[in-house]
């Protein structure tokens, strides 16, 4: 991931971390989405979908505290 190659500033640097690592979890479940997909897994499904949905409103909140107004809109 190209973004956690870059330094932040120091006032940013922990928020900075947490937003790569929401990023990652979200690259990671968005693939075990598509593996419960493939598997007809409805149960995973659902249950992935409401774990990302609670990282998107956690990288939001961090997000939008630091000032990132396009990095935190869910696409």
């Amino acid at each position: 991931m190209e973004l956690s190659k870059l330094a932040p500033p120091a006032s940013i640097a922990r928020d900075w971390r947490q937003l790569i690592a929401y990023r990652r979890t979200l690259m990671e479940e968005l693939f075990e989405l598509g593996r419960d997909a493939k598997a007809n897994d409805a149960a995973g499904i659902r249950a992935l979908s409401a774990s990302k949905k609670l990282v998107h409103q956690k990288l939001l909140t961090v997000a939008t505290r630091d000032g990132f107004k396009y990095c935190s809109a869910v696409t």
